[in-house]
Order: C-alpha cells, then sequence, then structure tokens
C-alpha cells in the first residue's frame, strides 16, 4: 500500500476556457483558479467535481523507502503521475535563491497560477530525522515571492469581535482588484499595528494579499495626503454590547470584559458547530444565525432542544431540511472528550490541546475541577493556557451551561490505551538505524505510548539514536529514562 501526495489545481488555459463557456450560458464566472478549484473539491456531488477541469501534480510518496525526495519524484513519474519537470537539486543556499529568482522570472508564463518555491530537506533520513512542530516539517520551506500589491482609500476602520471577545480593527476600503478577486475589507490586526504602520483613516493604502490569499493593508501612501485624514482611536466600549474593554498587559489585543457579550456569543456557536468541532452537518454559520436571530438558541444547549417545527416556519426552511438539521444535531448527541473540549471555544485551547487534555483527564469532570497547577502537568499545556482553562471554568456562567450540556449529550473518554508501553510518554531523538522515525513513532502509538516532539518533566521514556542532540542532554539533566534503539525494540519485543 503506498500514499501519493500532491496538489490539485486548475491550469490557466482550462480555466479561461471554462470561463468562457460559461459566460455563453448566461452563468457567473469566477473570479481565479484557486477558487474554482477549491469549490469543485468541496461539493458534496462528485458528478459536479468532475465537471470541473482540474489536474494534479505529484510531489510526495509515502510507503516506499527512497533515500531522496528526488528519488520520490522519479518513482512517481515512472508510475505516470505528473510530476514538476522544473524541480531541481541544489547544494547551497545561494543556489536556492537562484531558482527561485529563475522561477520568479517564468512565472508570467507558467501555466498555473504559483506564489513560490517550496524548499526540501532531500536527505529523507536527515528530513524525518528534523520531526515537525504541530503539522509543519521543518525539512521543508515555503520560501515565497511578494504578494501582488495595489492601492486604494481607505474609507473608515471598523471593529470586529471574534470569538473571544478579540475586538480586530477591520479597513473597509474602496472596492480593488486584487490577485483575481474583488478587495473591501482588511484586517489591521490590533492597535500597535495601526501606529506602528502610521495609517489614518482616509488614507491612500497600499493593499496586498498574503499567499495570495488574505488581504492586508501594507501601509500609506504618504505622499497622497490632502490634510482631511483623521487618526483611528480605538474604542473604550465593546461595539456590540456596550460593556467596556480592557487590553491586558503583555497582551496586543483589546477583549470585552463582558463574557456574555452578543458578538462572541454568536461566533461561539458558529465555532461549536464547526468541523474541527462537533462537525453538525448542514448548521453552519448562516443557519446558526438566522437561529440566533429567531430567538430558538441563546447558547450550545439550545441546539439539542430544536424541533423541527421551530424550524419549518423560519423563512428559507422547509420541512426536509428541517428534518435533516435535526437528524444532523441528534447524531452529535454522544461526542469524544477530546472534541468537546475543542468545541467550548476555550482560549488558547487549539485541536491538538484539547487532544492532550482529554488524554489526560480522561473525563470532563475531572478537568472542571483542576487548578491552574494541575492543568500545567499536562503536556503542551503552559501557565497561559493552564489559567485561561481555569478562568473557563470557574465562571458561574460557564458551569450552568456545562451542566445543561450534559443533560443533553453523552461525552465519552478516550479509549484506554493497552499495549507494554501503555500510559507512557515517550520521545525518540536522533537517527535510527533499522526503522525511520515514523515507523518507530507507529510502533510506539501501536503499544500504547503518547508519542511527543519535546522533552519535559512528564516524558518517561527517551529513545536516542546516533547524532542525538539537545533532546537526549535534556532527557539526562531531568534523569528521565534513555533508551537505545536495540532497547526500544527489546522492550516492545518483551
Amino acid at each position: 500500500e503506498i500514499e501519493v501526495r500532491g496538489e490539485i489545481y486548475m491550469p490557466l488555459k482550462d480555466f479561461q476556457q471554462m470561463n468562457d463557456e460559461r459566460s455563453a450560458r448566461g452563468e457567473p464566472l469566477f473570479a481565479n483558479p484557486r477558487n474554482a478549484s477549491a469549490g469543485a473539491v468541496r461539493q458534496l456531488d462528485p458528478e459536479l467535481t468532475a465537471k470541473r477541469p482540474l489536474a494534479f501534480m505529484a510531489y510526495g510518496l509515502r510507503g516506499v523507502k527512497t533515500e531522496t525526495h528526488s528519488h520520490e519524484h522519479l518513482l512517481l513519474d515512472r508510475l505516470g503521475f505528473t510530476t514538476d519537470e522544473r524541480a531541481k537539486t541544489v547544494q547551497r543556499a545561494e543556489q536556492v535563491i537562484a531558482v527561485w529568482e529563475e522561477l520568479l522570472a517564468q512565472r508570467p508564463k507558467l501555466p498555473f497560477q504559483v506564489d513560490g518555491v517550496v524548499v526540501t530537506i532531500n536527505d529523507r533520513a536527515k528530513y524525518e530525522r528534523l520531526g515537525s512542530v504541530g503539522n509543519a516539517p521543518r525539512g521543508a520551506l515555503a520560501f515565497k515571492w511578494a504578494a501582488e500589491e495595489a492601492t486604494t482609500k481607505l474609507k473608515e476602520i471598523t471593529i470586529q469581535v471574534g470569538r473571544t471577545g478579540t475586538l480586530t480593527p477591520v479597513a473597509e476600503l474602496e472596492p480593488v482588484q486584487l490577485a483575481g478577486t474583488t478587495v473591501k475589507r482588511a484586517t489591521l490586526h490590533n492597535e500597535d499595528e495601526i501606529k506602528r504602520k502610521g495609517i489614518l483613516i482616509g488614507d491612500t493604502v497600499v493593499v496586498r494579499k498574503a499567499g495570495d490569499i488574505i488581504p492586508e493593508v501594507v501601509g500609506p501612501v504618504v505622499e497622497l495626503r490632502s490634510g482631511k485624514e483623521r487618526v483611528f482611536h480605538f474604542p473604550r466600549t465593546c461595539p456590540i454590547c456596550g460593556s467596556l474593554v480592557e487590553r491586558k498587559s503583555g497582551e496586543a489585543a483589546y477583549r470585552c470584559t463582558n463574557k456574555e457579550c452578543y458578538g462572541s456569543h454568536l461566533l461561539q456557536l458558529r465555532h461549536f458547530t464547526s468541523r474541527a468541532a462537533l462537525d453538525i452537518t448542514g448548521v453552519g454559520p448562516k443557519v446558526i444565525d438566522a437561529f440566533y436571530d429567531a430567538g430558538l438558541i441563546r447558547n450550545q444547549a439550545d441546539l439539542f432542544k430544536l424541533k423541527e417545527e421551530n424550524i419549518v416556519g423560519l423563512e428559507r426552511f422547509g420541512e426536509l431540511s428541517a428534518k435533516n438539521i435535526i437528524a444532523s444535531i441528534n447524531a452529535r448527541r454522544r461526542v469524544p472528550l477530546a472534541r468537546f473540549i475543542y468545541a467550548l471555544g476555550i482560549r488558547h485551547v487549539g485541536v491538538e490541546t484539547a487532544e492532550a487534555l482529554a488524554r489526560h483527564f480522561a473525563s470532563l469532570e475531572k478537568m472542571e475541577k483542576a487548578t491552574a497547577e494541575e492543568l500545567k502537568a499536562v503536556p503542551d499545556v503552559g501557565p497561559i493556557v493552564a489559567e485561561s482553562i481555569a478562568t473557563y471554568f470557574a465562571l458561574p456562567s460557564h458551569r450552568e451551561l456545562l451542566s445543561e450540556l450534559k443533560r443533553e449529550m453523552r461525552i465519552t473518554a478516550p479509549e484506554k490505551k493497552t499495549g507494554k508501553l501503555a500510559g507512557q510518554s515517550i520521545v525518540f531523538t536522533g537517527s535510527l538505524e533499522t526503522m525511520t522515525r515514523q515507523e518507530a513513532q507507529a510502533l510506539a502509538r501501536a503499544n500504547g505510548a503518547d508519542v511527543n516532539d519535546s522533552v519535559s518533566k512528564n516524558t518517561n521514556l527517551v529513545v536516542v539514536g546516533t547524532s542525538a542532540g539537545s533532546k537526549a542532554d535534556k532527557a539526562r539533566q531531568l534523569g528521565i529514562t534513555i533508551l537505545s534503539e536495540a532497547d526500544f525494540q527489546k522492550l516492545i519485543s518483551g
């Protein structure tokens, strides 16, 4: 069994032909190949996806042992997959820059959209040894070109209230074409960023798309100022609920002090049903907004109290859609603890932290009672995250919400891990001789271990290969058991 990794894209020639055909049929045109491709692969009906002129370029092969990444490309080519013929193997940093500059010059003539070059460690053993941070490998880097820029007028700065009550300034722009789409709004991040860039309301500003996706304001064109521009003053009260806002020492963001703020509350509801959280099919942001505006829901537990007859009476909702929505909600009355923790939307708690918390506490009740000190004992949970979690569970409104959710849902504990390494936290460092790092990690997990990238006081075992570095030194300092590759294999085999 092998796994081929690659990228789906739409050639520019095919994109233009598709838009010409849509124009002839009187259908709306797509803005650019990237959006058209993304929309195609998200279609629920595969027949609709098949009608789009999509292409696939392979760049990775798993399940076949190779010494170099370039060898992967060769094998993929022999297997019949399209690979990038422009890929090159170089030895020095200046050669990487030369390739980057060469492709930048070729960019306007390339048959597809592209925003940069990916630089990868060619030696697979070194690549594996470098490991990863989250989902990002340390052995690969996106080397981008400068984003396309345009100038436009900054008409106003408005405030958007986020899921955790964060107030974010947003630039309201005169519409401008950029990277194939019309840009009307762009984030300004925070008060410090506005001051650092010297942006005034009414300025002519330079706008670009970070990674050709997210619009951002680069800065003002000072020479074009008329004298009518004005300084933006950050509001001292929340634009949604009118409560005071605060900016804690050491932080860049202002936050609404009202934990029940409508703005953050609505976004919490949207987050609760999102794909990475409870993944309730058919209950997206627009549906949540409609239910909220109609007074059907005020918190997450209210979703489970909805009935078909409540929904049918709303505009644009029929009997079938109401039935499907209720069925989707009921299908999520039983969820794993990790998903539930993430769905709560606790500040600083992402998917991986939620997984670590679920493994450590195994029940919501234990986690609710944990002190900040006890929370810090969880791998990947530092003082700031621990304080955020403890604060969340201390609020009476949150405790009341959790009681309601427990009445409506069944939150399942993580399956107990079995095997010779059950309950053990293990870290691998250095180059292994008889297996790859990934194979060793998979073997450890299969035997019940929790595999981590970094060594801490919670680590039980560190398996050391050749050329081991700072992780081995830290393990010795902390008095953690160190195993050789042979010791690890003996431990597994019993």
